[in-house]
């Protein structure tokens, strides 16, 4: 597709992103290295719902935690998700493009915290948008999409996020993931196996959707001597969301 085909439909996505209207969602996003994971290569950038069978959700309650494993819906069809007791995680298309939707029907059971751990499905959560890191990533999103915002210079605040007024989301991404062979001194690290959504001290009732980019990719052992010394990087954001469609990043 010619690249002004692709800034064309960018535009148009954040066009309809000013005009919804939607309730603000309060989120702050945050990576931290975790345990340390290696890969073998980065094999899909345009990963559906399809393509995420095997990846483990959890949604703590406070009576207990519901972890459930990833199906993936007809071929085909970009659909995917997990079904728990009165709560669901689902996403239909690509992550760059799409909104992964967290839904909890039980008023008087509030969904605390969700973890979404991408390694058994062979996911890795992409959290660059304004450069490709390692090979084979492209571009990624994580809640925001710096790329899309320089299209035009008037996008919605991040995050991109969707949600009731008021709620509060905090993001970790962790679980730092090195794809063996590839020069991590001079760039960002982009690529982590689990993401935490946590719902401050209320939780979540009802629907709360999130962008959040992912990447296919086959997992490996650890290379000792490819390994850095552990650090959080520093909050990316905090701000109100007029939710719309989400941004696409230019492959």
């Amino acid at each position: 597709m010619p690249i002004f085909r692709k800034w064309a439909q960018v535009a148009t996505l954040l066009a309809c992103a000013a005009s919804a209207s939607a309730d603000p969602v309060l989120v702050s996003v945050n990576q931290t290295a975790g345990t340390l994971q290696s890969l073998n290569e980065v094999n899909g950038f345009l990963t559906t719902g399809e393509h995420m069978a095997g990846i483990r959700v959890t949604a703590f309650f406070a009576s207990g935690a519901d972890a459930r494993t990833w199906v993936s819906g007809a071929a085909g069809s970009g659909f995917g998700g997990v079904t728990g007791s009165g709560w669901s995680l689902t996403l239909e298309g690509d992550s760059i493009n799409n909104y992964w939707t967290l839904s909890n029907s039980s008023t008087n059971s509030p969904i605390l915290s969700l973890l979404i751990e991408g390694m058994p499905g062979g996911i890795v959560f992409d959290v660059v948008g304004d450069q490709e890191v390692s090979t084979g990533s492209a571009l990624g999103a994580a809640f925001y999409d710096v790329q899309a915002c320089e299209v035009d210079g008037d996008c919605p605040p991040p995050p991109l996020a969707q949600g009731a007024a008021g709620l509060e989301v905090n993001a970790i991404f962790s679980d730092r993931t090195l794809l063996q062979g590839f020069d991590y001194s001079d760039t960002p690290f982009d690529l982590y196996s689990n993401l935490t959504l946590s719902f401050g001290d209320t939780g979540l009732v009802g629907d709360f959707s999130f962008v959040a980019d992912t990447d296919n990719a086959r997992f490996g052992k650890p290379n000792p001597g490819q390994v850095p010394e552990p650090a959080s990087l520093a909050l990316l954001g905090l701000s109100l969301l007029c939710a719309g469609g989400a941004a696409r990043r230019r492959r």
